[in-house]
């Protein structure tokens, strides 16, 4: 699009999104391959009878024909287009390409070492090969499956909204639909003719809101303006936005590395505010490795906990609640039982009660709560089986609190924007817990989960979870 301000947008249009092409792909290639060396060698050289020979040393002949086997490997492999993103191949053609680079990759090793009468075990070489055509296809088709595997049950990793009419928008959504292990599905079209609500340009911001929305695809031409709006209606929302040429022959090499290719035509990476990758990896591994280790330390606090539960009136220890996580998934959160048996059955008597202003409901000296609980609720050791939730990844460690189905159907009577909280996993905690947790106005709430999405980084978790220390020693919940 000549014109658009792409400095002033602040954007960067040379993100990869997929993990099995370009540069990534390159360095888990050889990350994989060292490994597998490394493998290979220990299986060769060890013996599991004797410990202190488990795990022999490299030699420098070893480590060198090692890492000259990944760089050959690699070579070939791109002159075979496996790490270009234009390619769409599917996991047959790509499997039969990394067999034959990985075949030439060793041919050419022996080649070598033969000339240069360097003498490397055969047998080693050769499990070296048959494990690297395991592990090179393996990961691929192991993350492919991760990214279409929540399609299949109607969540997928990406939900797209088109932009624009005509036989492009249908090539489009064909190209996704032929295309499961992208984790892309279409939601809609938005059509600058279109008259039905919802799918007319200026309803785009609220569809962004209300479906959760992560990418957006504007089939050009399109008016200067209308496309720049876009943009900027997308960077304020951290959406991904591409550019659909069909005008463009693939064998053109514009500016930007990192595309698709739609049939024939490019879909060209125009910004992306969406959170990295490697930062989503991040905050997953704490998770992982903060809610394992803190169940393990926690689990004598746990068995006393429950065993003071049963004794105060024979009901459950744990009180199960469907919540709203991430794009509308359901799940059941875990919270240690604070209020009676029949709680839920009290809690449309006590509706005119409420004193949050909003969806959200909440009472001071709520009748239902039982005088273990108002302990537990205090300091807030009724949310410590959320670290289940973490674990299984419903959950986060920080994030927005996950609400009930009954609050997220009340968003659209306050405000769409409400739906935004859903866009992230929901947290144990959140930037509204350690800055205005009593502040009766749910609009507050909002106002700083919001905030958290728009400027999430892992230094913003770290700072929240600090805030919670104090917080939760304090005795500031209710």
């Amino acid at each position: 699009m000549v014109g658009l301000n792409i400095k002033r947008l602040n954007i960067n249009p040379n993100r990869s999104l997929w993990p099995w092409k370009g540069k990534w792909a390159i360095v888990f290639d050889f990350l994989f391959l060292l490994g597998a060396s490394a493998f290979v060698y220990w299986m060769r050289y060890s013996t599991i009878y004797w410990p202190k020979n488990l795990l022999p040393l490299l030699s420098h002949r070893h480590t060198a024909l090692f890492i000259l086997y990944g760089f050959i490997s690699l070579l070939i492999l791109h002159q075979k287009g496996i790490y270009d993103p234009r390619n769409s191949l599917n996991t047959l053609e790509e499997t039969k390409k990394i067999f034959w680079g990985l075949t030439q990759a060793a041919a050419l090793l022996v080649v070598i070492l033969f000339a240069g009468q360097i003498y490397i075990s055969r047998k080693l070489l050769l499990v070296l090969w048959l494990v690297s055509l395991v592990i090179l296809p393996g990961w691929r088709y192991l993350l492919k499956k991760f990214y279409s595997g929540d399609l299949k049950e109607g969540n997928p990793w990406i939900r797209t909204v088109i932009v624009g009419e005509g036989e492009i928008v249908k090539k489009i959504e064909k190209y996704y639909e032929s295309h499961p292990f992208l984790g892309i599905s279409s939601w809609g079209v938005i059509s600058p003719t279109a008259q039905e609500p919802g799918h007319r340009i200026e309803d785009l911001p609220q569809v962004l809101d209300r479906y959760w929305i992560d990418e957006i695809v504007i089939c050009c031409p399109l008016p200067l303006n209308l496309t720049e709006s876009i943009v900027l209606e997308a960077v304020k929302r951290k959406k991904r936005v591409k550019l659909a040429f069909p005008s463009l022959s693939e064998n053109l090499h514009p500016h930007w590395e990192n595309m698709e290719f739609c049939d024939g035509f490019p879909l060209v990476p125009l910004c992306d505010k969406s959170i990295p990758l490697f930062h989503l990896l991040v905050k997953r591994l704490i998770d992982l490795l903060v809610s394992f280790f803190g169940l393990i330390a926690l689990s004598p606090l746990f068995l006393l906990l429950g065993i003071m539960i049963k004794l105060q009136d024979g009901g459950p220890i744990f009180y199960r609640s469907t919540r709203i996580g991430r794009k509308g998934r359901r799940f059941p959160c875990l919270k240690f039982r604070t209020m009676s048996v029949d709680a839920d059955k009290k809690k449309e008597e006590l509706a005119p009660l409420n004193e949050r202003i909003g969806p959200m409901f909440k009472i001071t000296n709520d009748p239902r709560i039982t005088p273990l609980g108002k302990f537990l609720r205090k300091y807030s050791l009724d949310e410590l089986p959320q670290l289940f939730n973490v674990l299984w990844g419903q959950m986060s460690l920080v994030g927005p609190r996950p609400p009930t189905p009954d609050e997220v159907e009340k968003y659209e009577t306050y405000s769409l924007s409400y739906y935004r909280r859903l866009e992230v996993k929901p947290g144990i905690t959140s930037l509204w817990a350690v800055e205005a947790r009593n502040d009766p106005d749910f609009r507050r709430a909002i106002e700083l989960d919001c905030k958290y999405i728009e400027e999430w980084t892992p230094w913003l978790d770290f700072k929240i979870l600090l805030k919670t220390i104090p917080a939760v020693l304090r005795g500031e919940g209710r």
